[in-house]
Formats: C-alpha cells, structure tokens, sequence
C-alpha cells in the first residue's frame, strides 16, 4: 500500500498550485519533467520539476524508512547532472507515520553527499488549512492538525466538485488517509456522497484491504 500512497502524493502535487509544494520547492513550477536515468534498470525519478527561476528540483515522496535512501539520492543527483549538465536540487518528503529516521547525508572516504529531507509534520498545518488548496488541505491531516478541522475544510469542496472529478479525489483523501490510520473516518463520510464508488474501492483486492 506504500506505493499507493506515494502516487496518490505524486498525482496531489503535479496539479497543486498550493503552498507545500512552494515551500518543497522554493518557487512555482514551470513544468514537470518525465525522465528514465541511463541505467540498466532504467529507475524513473518520482517528479522532476523547472521551477520558474530556472532551477531544476527533483522531488521524492517517501512513506517509509529506507536505509538505502542517502546513496540513492546520491546516485539520482550523478544521473541527473550527466544528464542536464546542472545543479539539481534533491528534495525527499517524508510522509510515514513512524518517526523519521533516514540520514541526509551520504558519506563514504571519498565522497560526502547531502540532500534535503523533510518530515511532512515540519510544515505548518494552520498555514496549509488556511492556503486556500484542497492538495494543501490534504496533507494538513499529516502535520497533526484536528481530523475534523481538515474535514470541515476538504468536505465541502469535494462536495461541490463535478462527480467525475469527485470520484479520484476522495480516492486520493482516502489513501492519504491510510497514512494515519483514518481510513475508517474517511470512509464513513465517502459513503454519504458516493455509495456505490466507494463500495468499489472497498471490494478491489488492491484498494480493499
């Protein structure tokens, strides 16, 4: 299920606008680049992002400690630089339950590497409440903010969206959700909107469980 949710997160920031990817970041987006590094096992980064001053910044998403994680930044930022032949910002969010344990360094006799690692429960929950962006709003219930007063704020918009649209979106709240062991109390209000939908959800041998 990790995987869900680092795709429903991947899908949350490549369409928000809001001010956790801002602050991610460290600017606005200009445009998203999909790119496979020249490896033999052709590893995709997770989101590789212009910014509009220009800069590039690659952007992971991670819900779980990988003790692996300092040498596979490491081994990212080599590729992309081969490959742009510039800078590139390394940015690990971190979104689990359990507490942050990676290192921001990697470190051998020769080598000394360090990139940006972020628990997503440094943001300002409040700020993200207040942005005026569902995606922002979402990712308050990580930061430790009042479930109910991040309902009270992602509800309604969702209620108000073209069912179409509706569907995905608490699809994404719900695995969101999953992150803290509120799946339950998402589902309760899902099932007011949209019965049928959710009891999709919950009969997918995936989603399900």
């Amino acid at each position: 299920m990790a995987q869900d949710y680092d795709v429903s997160l991947k899908l949350l920031f490549r369409r928000s606008k809001g001010l956790a990817l801002q602050r991610l970041l460290g600017d606005h987006v200009a445009e998203w680049l999909n790119v496979e590094l020249p490896r033999v096992s052709n590893p995709r980064v997770d989101m590789l992002a212009r910014t509009q001053n220009g800069a590039l910044c690659n952007l992971e998403v991670q819900s779980s400690n990988t003790a692996d994680m300092p040498r596979r930044q490491a081994e990212y930022y080599l590729d992309l630089h081969r490959l742009f032949g510039e800078h590139i910002r390394q940015v690990v969010l971190y979104i689990g339950q359990a507490p942050l344990a990676m290192s921001p360094h990697f470190l051998t006799p020769a080598m000394r590497f360090q990139y940006e690692l972020i628990d997503v429960r440094q943001f300002d929950g409040e700020a993200l409440l207040a942005s005026g962006d569902l995606g922002d709003a979402m990712l308050a219930l990580l930061t430790g903010v009042e479930k109910e007063r991040v309902g009270n704020r992602v509800w309604p918009e969702i209620q108000r969206m073209d069912p179409s649209r509706r569907e995905d979106t608490v699809t994404e709240f719900l695995l969101i959700s999953g992150l803290r062991s509120l799946e339950s109390w998402v589902l309760e209000r899902a099932r007011t909107l949209m019965p049928l939908s959710i009891d999709v959800v919950l009969n997918n041998k995936v989603l399900g469980p």
